[in-house]
């Protein structure tokens, strides 16, 4: 016993004397986080983390299945390297209550502005932080338009089935794709619905004319 602890003292030594030093074990990163009560919450994350590392450790925190991270009032972007977001020691991220961010490519059903009338499926052609493009499948570019992602005049696929209310076919370029149901149609084209946890408002307002 006497020998291994002389042999552990000369490895450490012999390591010094070599310009080494000891291997120490990268401290975690603590982050704060506002949830939705105004409360702080300090989560734990690795070195390199990404923000969706913090968002993971605050979903777990809250008990949430998951949640969207704001800074500084602008949706955060879960792929970014939390050390290249911004953030330091002093500064808190912040829940974003109830929303998560909307992605190009995901179907929801718009009112289409020009005929305020009608509903329609719809896709999210371009987002600019809390600003969404949407766009009319089926439909020319012309028909698009910009709104604010909390608008009355978006809603999750299935919503006019829900409240009753009449849900018009895709245009001439995609009527061929169309079955008559959301469930077919993204299934058919390998489609992503936007999740409810991205619209705000009550969707009952869906069937009143939007501003």
């Amino acid at each position: 016993l006497k020998l291994q602890f002389l042999y552990l003292i000369a490895d450490v030594v012999g390591a010094l004397l070599g310009g080494g030093r000891v291997p120490q074990q990268e401290m975690a990163l603590s982050v704060r986080v506002v949830d939705p009560l105004g409360q702080d919450l300090c989560v734990e994350v690795a070195p390199g983390a990404t923000i969706g590392d913090v968002a993971a450790a605050a979903a777990e925190a809250l008990g949430s299945a998951g949640v969207a991270l704001e800074f500084m009032g602008e949706p955060c972007d879960p792929s970014t390297l939390l050390e290249a977001s911004g953030w330091d020691c002093d500064e808190a991220f912040q829940v974003a209550v109830g929303r998560r961010p909307f992605e190009v490519g995901q179907r929801l059903e718009a009112r289409d502005r020009q005929h305020p009338t009608l509903l329609c499926p719809a896709s999210v052609a371009e987002v600019d932080g809390r600003r969404i493009r949407i766009h009319f499948d089926g439909w020319g570019p012309m028909y698009d338009y910009w709104c604010d992602d909390d608008t009355w005049d978006i809603a999750p696929v299935g919503t006019c089935d829900k409240y009753g209310l009449s849900l018009q076919g895709l245009g001439s370029a995609c009527q061929s794709m169309w079955r008559g149901s959301w469930e077919e149609y993204l299934k058919g084209q390998g489609l992503e619905a936007a999740p409810e946890e991205c619209f705000a408002q009550d969707r009952q307002h869906f069937s009143r004319r939007g501003d």
